[in-house]
């Protein structure tokens, strides 16, 4: 148990390291409230602290930060806390103790400082060294109200006192923000010479630049935070981390006139921005100078124009070659493409029809047998354990075996017949004119030829069988569907033990 707090409407809220347990005058137990994985709207952290209610809201000090509910009694789905955090200003998730002062505020105690919270406006704002803070770390529930409304917070450095009315002081103006060193290509200014807001520096033949530059206020230096932004080259400010001295840096900067921004970053109470700028006058390299860059412009234009010239008359020469070129190799172009159009449609390896090439008869069979109605079949052909005879005797014994059972095939196909290899070591022919009988007779003849083919290979003799699959064209049917009957043909006298031949009858 960390924390017992009765608030205005007779409740207790009791904070532990488990969560808080509510004990109400009407209830006959307790109501716990616990952090929830999943559910944003529960309570953050179940290691709980403080409780304070203010503003018709309830306030509660966990180690995953400062949550809140309405003070009303909760819906169906009780209470829904929101959360403030470190990220928003508190400093840390791990709030120690929270109090409540006579404006309506609340301060804040957690493990990296002191924070005060608004809740009518939603501003934080962290204290630190310029607003008195000694503390940096505070002890868990150390907090208290004192006789007057101050508030006491202990820490590891001993007790803080907030007063409970702030005393009015004069403001007195911010001290300066100035450039308080420079290096142009690694050599210092002169203090003299530093430039301010009304005197700018000049920059003739610079590479590097470096400027430092500071607050010159000697209060808790560590707390100030410096950006700086050149305007005309920074398209954002650049955020400068804490304890490292400021100084902004820039190399080859083009000719220009530029204005350097600072600023400084005051936390606090009175947290406000210090900044100032500096002009910068970058002298253009002589190439960067008007008259330079039209003379440039014009040598530029006229050298792409002696270019165009000179290609024009070299194109000009070698469109006359090419033009020859042309007419001497029109003859072997033709000739060439004549030997390319018979090697599109041959299978390199069988010698027999490509795929494609066999697809474009099977087409132009299909378009005779449609129009005059004569019969249209076709044999889908395939090696039986052909994948064994490679990896057992090698690829080359295999292309041994495929050719072999081409030619055998190719030897007993009539002329009008159509033979190629389908894939692998698939082949399909294509019978014009043949019925599903003739197909199915001249399929067993081609079976029983690979059945009896010998092939030699490396000193051994190579034997084979084949499955064949028949189909016969259907009225109506287009060629993929007759390939796949006969394939569908061929994948049966596989199942059926292989070196057979398998036909689909015409319904």
């Amino acid at each position: 148990m960390r924390n017992i707090a009765v608030l205005s409407d007779g409740s207790v809220w009791i904070a532990t390291s488990g969560g808080i347990s509510i004990l109400r005058p009407d209830a006959g137990g307790f109501e716990n409230l616990v952090h929830e994985d999943g559910n944003p709207g529960s309570l953050p952290q179940n290691y709980a602290g403080s409780v304070v209610e203010l503003g018709g809201r309830i306030w509660v000090g966990t180690y995953g930060g400062l949550a809140a509910t309405p003070a009303t009694p909760p819906g169906p789905h009780g209470y829904r806390f929101t959360v403030l955090r470190g990220s928003d200003g508190l400093g840390s998730d791990n709030v120690a103790s929270v109090l409540a002062d006579r404006l309506g505020r609340l301060w804040i105690a957690t493990a990296s400082g002191l924070a005060v919270y608004e809740p009518a406006t939603g501003r934080i704002r962290s204290l630190g060294a310029r607003d008195g803070l000694g503390a940096r770390f505070y002890n868990h529930r150390t907090a208290a109200l004192g006789p007057s409304g101050e508030l006491l917070f202990g820490g590891l450095s001993g007790l803080t006192v907030i007063e409970p009315t702030p005393q009015v002081r004069p403001r007195q103006s911010d001290a300066p923000l100035a450039v308080t060193a420079a290096l142009r290509d690694g050599k210092p200014l002169p203090y003299a010479a530093l430039p301010t807001a009304r005197r700018p520096l000049p920059l003739d033949n610079v590479h590097a630049l470096r400027l430092g530059f500071a607050l010159l206020d000697y209060t808790a230096t560590d707390d100030v935070r410096y950006r700086y932004r050149l305007e005309g080259f920074d398209a954002q400010w650049t955020e400068l981390e804490a304890g490292v001295p400021p100084s902004a840096a820039y190399t080859n900067l083009p000719g220009g006139n530029y204005r350097l921004w600072l600023r400084a970053d005051i936390p606090g109470l009175h947290a406000r921005t210090v900044q100032d700028v500096i002009p910068l006058e970058v002298r253009g390299r002589w190439y960067e100078r008007g008259g330079v860059r039209i003379v440039l412009g014009l040598l530029g234009v006229a050298l792409v124009y002696l270019l165009v010239r000179l290609r024009t008359r070299y194109l000009l020469a070698r469109a006359d070659r090419l033009a020859q070129l042309v007419q001497e190799r029109t003859h072997e172009l033709q000739e060439a493409n004549e030997r390319l159009n018979r090697l599109a449609s041959v299978d390199e390896l069988t010698g027999l029809l490509n795929r494609r090439e066999l697809m474009r008869q099977l087409e132009l069979a299909h378009e005779t047998a449609q129009r005059t109605g004569a019969p249209l079949s076709i044999l889908m052909l395939d090696l039986d354990a052909f994948k064994a005879l490679n990896d057992t005797h090698g690829h080359q014994a295999g292309d041994a075996a495929l050719r072999g059972a081409a030619q055998r095939v190719a030897a007993l196909c009539r002329r009008d017949d159509r033979l190629g290899r389908y894939g692998g070591e698939e082949l399909m022919v294509v019978m014009q004119g043949a019925d599903l009988a003739a197909a199915a007779q001249r399929a067993e003849a081609m079976r029983s030829a690979i059945e009896a083919m010998e092939v030699d290979h490396d000193d051994h003799c190579l034997r084979l069988t084949a499955s064949i699959g028949a189909a016969q064209l259907k009225p109506g049917e287009r060629t993929h569907e007759l390939i796949a009957r006969a394939d569908a043909r061929l994948y049966r006298a596989k199942r059926e033990g292989r070196n057979r031949v398998a036909a689909s009858h015409v319904s």
